[in-house]
């Protein structure tokens, strides 16, 4: 199954304890409540494979961290070697592969929006995670913590410009 090929080569090869998948109604121990755009909560429960590869896995900013390092740096496992081989040829990114900025977002139908964005040549990247479905929101953010100009993704809604912003590294709630 999807969720074991990921487990397998993925999650257990990073040591990414904190990532699974869900596969029922029931929210895995420790998981908060997903939010509509509307802050109506919301529920989830993949039927197929297909929907779980499309929403139904969650992680930590811990695992997401490691994740990201792991893509910032990719070593010669055959892991790192996938990853390399996904930069080149953009799989399964939203970028382009010849950009230095790489990113996917993901919004679950429970509820909850992230994105993980990073410059493969400045070495350094942004995770944004949030428990409401809002992806431009956190596409924006994300833009303004790696100071991308001109902005990849415009939201008028948070008028931040992004001079006003300090460059700042670090884990925020």
């Amino acid at each position: 199954s999807f969720a074991a090929v990921i487990q397998e080569r993925i999650l257990n090869v990073l040591r990414m304890k904190d990532t699974g998948f869900i596969t029922s109604a029931k929210r895995p121990t420790g998981l908060l409540q997903g939010y509509s755009v509307v802050l109506e909560p919301l529920d989830y429960e993949p039927s197929s494979d297909l929907q779980l590869a499309s929403g139904g896995i969650y992680s930590d900013l811990a695992d997401m961290t490691v994740y990201l390092q792991a893509s910032l740096s990719p070593d010669s496992s055959p892991l790192g070697a996938a990853i390399n081989l996904s930069h080149q040829l953009g799989l399964g990114w939203d970028s382009h592969p010849a950009e230095a900025i790489t990113w996917k977002n993901g919004a679950m139908p429970a509820g909850f929006s992230s994105l993980l964005k990073f410059d493969r040549t400045k070495k350094e990247g942004v995770i944004v995670m949030a428990n409401d479905l809002n992806t431009a929101a956190t596409m924006h953010v994300s833009d303004i913590a790696l100071d991308v100009q001109p902005p990849l993704y415009s939201y008028v809604d948070i008028p931040v410009p992004v001079a006003t912003v300090p460059k700042v590294v670090g884990s925020y709630f």
